[in-house]
């Protein structure tokens, strides 16, 4: 389910048990279920969110969590080590543990690895060896031999310098996704690993990924399987048209990268690039909470990039312009990005509703309740601590 679908029937400050989450057909199926993630007050589900009032999933971390995570003195390294291990090492060695309690049942487990990469994606490299452990630990086993293992991110890293150049745009829009299939998987389905190979060079999103899910899950070899609830997403086992696009795929316009690249730079002083960061700006006045944060001023507008539109008629050209415009406020500093739409002829604009925080807020913001509220607020009395 897209962002924006989501924001049209869901309240953040409500729990999130409401959602019709995959794990819930794969227990329908029979299968024991799994989740464990090491930032129990981030992560997918926890991060400014009510989370979920009941366990999700037969086999749940998140107590252990809590306790680890609140017990003083045991954390190291900013949150890297608990006690003489990294954390990555504690939910590898669980997950396998779960994995050898069922060797001859069904299951289905996600483990997310947080806190070490989640603000610093160069830290991944500290776990390059427990990763390469926990494979061929399952090879040894005879996992391997029974599982598709999916090595995946959900998003590259979203805030900081590195965000700030062309290559951190292009990492934080590209998630990667590791499919491990069996080997007689393989060569009994020839078909299914064509469309896989194919499928690597055509544009995919995780919609696609849950899709895939679903087809595993009612899987019958060559026969086709039924139609699954959702409109995003196709099965990474059929090939992806090649002329797919970004609205095809579900994936947001401000976060399209075919295509889409940068025509040209405005100087930020012209008229039309400061008409744009007005835009922007308001779009993010907007979306902050006046009654507890401070009222934002434009600070300095950054950069106007005029985007190209793929698939766009010349005529359509001439008359619309899609710039991507990055700014920072005042008070606080925040650092915000943006897709601002302008027709040239009745000088109407818009802004794309996801507008991103290139930097990061902790200590900023939590007279926010959620994360929505929280990426655009500076709150009231931040100033008068920094005066003291």
């Amino acid at each position: 389910m897209k962002y924006a679908e989501v924001n049209r029937w869901w309240n953040f400050r409500k729990p999130e048990d409401a959602f019709d989450l995959i794990w819930h057909d794969f227990e329908t199926a029979g299968y024991r279920t799994f989740y464990c993630e090491d930032s129990p007050r981030g992560g997918g589900f926890f991060w400014g969110k009510r989370s979920f009032i009941y366990p999700q999933t037969r086999y749940w971390s998140r107590p252990i969590e809590l306790a680890m995570f609140d017990e003083p003195g045991f954390f190291r390294r900013n949150g890297s080590c608990f006690g003489s291990r990294t954390v990555p090492e504690y939910h590898l060695e669980y997950f396998m543990r779960f994995l050898d309690t069922f060797p001859n049942k069904p299951v289905a487990g996600i483990t997310f690895i947080i806190k070490l990469v989640h603000d610093d994606s160069t830290k991944a490299v500290i776990i390059d060896e427990y990763i390469q452990h926990f494979f061929k630990t399952l090879e040894a086993r005879g996992h391997l031999n029974k599982s598709l293992v999916m090595f995946f991110s959900d998003h590259g890293q979203r805030w900081g310098k590195i965000r700030q150049t062309y290559n951190g745009i292009v990492e934080s829009r590209n998630p990667f996704l590791i499919l491990t299939f069996p080997a007689w998987f393989r060569k009994k389905y020839p078909e299914i690993v064509r469309n896989l190979n194919i499928n690597t060079r055509r544009l995919t999103s995780h919609f696609d990924t849950r899709q895939m899910l679903l087809d595993l899950l009612y899987f019958k070899g060559r026969e086709p399987t039924p139609p699954y609830r959702g409109r995003n997403g196709l099965s990474l086992f059929t090939e992806i048209p090649a002329n797919r696009t970004c609205k095809d795929a579900g994936i947001p316009s401000n976060q399209c990268l075919c295509g889409q690249g940068v025509q040209k730079f405005l100087k930020t002083s012209d008229l039309m690039a400061r008409t744009l960061g007005d835009a922007l700006l308001k779009a993010v006045k907007k979306k902050s909470d006046p009654v507890h944060c401070e009222v934002y001023k434009l600070d300095k507008l950054l950069q106007v990039g005029v985007l190209s539109v793929p698939g766009a008629s010349y005529k359509e050209k001439r008359r619309y312009i899609v710039a991507s415009v990055r700014l920072t406020v005042k008070p606080g500093g925040a650092m915000f990005e943006g897709n601002v739409h302008l027709n040239l002829d009745t000088k109407h604009m818009s802004v794309d509703s996801n507008i991103e925080r290139l930097n990061m807020y902790q200590g900023e913001v939590e007279c926010q309740p959620t994360s929505r509220e929280q990426m655009y607020c500076y709150c009231k009395g931040n100033i008068k601590k920094t005066l003291v």
